[in-house]
């Protein structure tokens, strides 16, 4: 009876992970098609262009308000020279 048991649990646990990697290899062999590749790749390439469109448009942000600011401290520091040529004369 153990003998039986043990072959029975043998064949079928050989039988189920030979039927897993089965299953595993397929899906590899069909990620890796060349149609599939080239799916991904093109993913890739578009999460790429998109990242680096928002870095050059938040760059091109950062420098504008970092004009705009540079401006405005020029403005307040010149009239806080006019001003203060104006008191010593």
């Amino acid at each position: 009876m153990k003998r039986t048991f043990w072959a029975a649990t043998g064949f079928t646990l050989g039988v189920g992970s030979s039927l897993y990697v089965q299953r595993r290899l397929r899906r590899a062999v069909q990620r890796y098609t060349p149609e599939n590749l080239r799916h991904d790749l093109g993913n890739a390439t578009n999460r790429v262009v998109n990242q680096t469109k928002e870095f050059i448009t938040d760059l091109r942000d950062a420098a504008q308000e970092g004009t705009e600011t540079m401006r405005q401290t020029e403005q307040e520091l010149r009239a806080e020279n006019d001003f203060g040529a104006q008191r010593h004369r």
